[in-house]
């Protein structure tokens, strides 16, 4: 069974082909990384993938399952990280993950273990928003881990430009 089989997907914002004529497959087990330049259409695939957002055509089965008709199961065994969304600010880590293994119905117990397996467990009781950037993607990450996910999607957002380039 493959994780993930994407065909023939196309999405449009207007006039824009955000995603045209998409197809590939992930195996389970498998890695895959979406390279390319800021438009290409990644964010876009990601967002189909978890539910944000619906395709103009094509088919997407992940886990098995259709995305049209089983969103919601799917979402159940599927989890990801992009940027720093959903960063609470007043929250302590350990408070953070109790939240989030509330919100998906995880056991809380589990959470000690995420927290030493990320090596977050030490400042646990510090306000996520005082952390570095690198150890909020570790919180973040630990949050993706709750759930035991079936399939985890990295969304990792990376620009890099000239100065030369932007006044030209």
């Amino acid at each position: 069974m493959h994780a993930v089989t994407i065909k023939d997907v196309s999405k449009r914002f207007g006039v824009i082909k955000a995603l045209d004529h998409v197809s590939l497959e992930v195996r389970k087990g498998e890695i895959l990384g979406l390279l390319g330049p800021n438009g290409a259409g990644k964010t876009t695939m990601m967002a189909i993938l978890t539910g944000i957002l619906t395709k103009d055509s094509g088919s997407v089965n992940v886990l098995g399952m259709n995305i049209d008709t089983d969103i919601f199961v799917i979402k159940a065994r599927i989890n990801s990280v992009s940027g720093f969304s959903g960063i609470y600010a007043q929250l302590t880590i350990q408070e953070f993950l109790w939240y989030y293994a509330k919100l998906y119905n995880a056991d809380t117990k589990i959470i000690p273990k995420l927290m030493k397996l990320t090596e977050i467990e030490k400042r646990k009781h510090e306000l996520v928003n005082s952390l570095s950037s690198g150890f909020k993607q570790r919180v973040l990450f630990a949050r993706a881990l709750l759930n035991n996910p079936d399939l985890l999607l990295l969304i990792i957002l990376i620009y890099c430009c000239s100065m030369n380039q932007q006044l030209d």
